[in-house]
């Protein structure tokens, strides 16, 4: 990951997330990019508005750039945009070649009632790249999480779709010297789930493979948030979906009810490939 991009609001479920990814990624070039969105109302134009704005978001900008400096990153830049959230973080996304966002799930300790944050659900869709998504329930367990990237979770439904996550796989727990665990379902291709273990293997990377049966994908998605307790972090594969080039709200796909799941109840970091 050469390009990340922190998604800056002043909350202290965020600064986890930068320091987390600072963990995870030391070596990239750090975006933090704010948002100041275009409201229709009158006093929202008002100076005083804006200033306020504007102070609120140097203030999240100097925290987060303290966290990435305590871990020795230097390369940081920053930008306001203005107007639509998702639209202009992805035109960010496309022109800077960034590989990785990083978001919550939600900017309270607490879970929205749907699991996941409207603006960071569009976003999510949005984005046709990896994001790194805090939970408040990761947020809860940061002391532990913190401590360094030990175990990572491969998830997986269709082990035929596990080539790109596995990839991002490969570099995390070589750079971290982690176990990967290949959580997979147990409906999936045998033989193909052998190979794969065997690959992995056969690169010397330490792994271990965890066949959840289930009886539906509620059933697996609950069984695997379960093992993720004992882990640090967790790659799951996107679900199947429509891509749309253009930025059409009534179009835009949207985070499966699976995805949706994981990134809202996960006990630890996502990353959604």
């Amino acid at each position: 990951m050469d390009n990340i991009l922190v998604s800056t609001i002043k909350n202290e479920i965020v600064l986890f997330a930068t320091e987390y990814s600072a963990i995870l990624f030391p070596s990239a070039v750090y975006h933090l990019v704010s948002v100041i969105p275009r409201y229709t109302r009158r006093v929202h134009y008002t100076r005083l508005y804006r200033s306020s704005l504007e102070k609120i978001i140097e203030e999240a900008f100097a925290e987060i750039e303290f966290t990435l400096y305590k871990h020795g990153i230097t390369s940081i830049k920053k930008a306001v945009l203005q107007g639509n959230p998702i639209k202009g973080i992805k035109n960010y996304v496309e022109k800077y070649g960034v590989d990785l966002i990083v978001l919550t799930s939600s900017s309270s300790p607490t879970p929205p009632p749907r699991l996941v944050g409207s603006t960071v659900s569009k976003l999510v869709s949005a984005v046709d790249i990896p994001a790194l998504v805090a939970t408040p329930y990761s947020f809860e367990n940061k002391d532990k999480l913190l401590t360094g990237i030990d175990s990572v979770g491969l998830v997986c439904l269709d082990i035929h779709r596990i080539e790109k996550a596995l990839l991002l796989a490969h570099h995390i727990v070589r750079r971290h010297g982690s176990t990967l665990y290949l959580i997979i379902s147990g409906k999936t291709d045998r033989d193909k789930v052998k190979c794969v273990h065997e690959e992995l293997m056969g690169k010397n990377i330490k792994s271990d493979l965890i066949l959840i049966d289930h009886v539906g994908i509620d059933d697996f998605v609950e069984k695997t948030l379960r093992e993720a307790e004992k882990l640090k972090l967790l790659i799951i594969t996107r679900q199947k979906r429509l891509v749309t080039k253009l930025y059409l709200p009534l179009l835009a796909p949207k985070l499966s009810s699976y995805e949706r799941t994981f990134i809202g109840l996960s006990p630890v970091p996502i990353i959604i490939v």
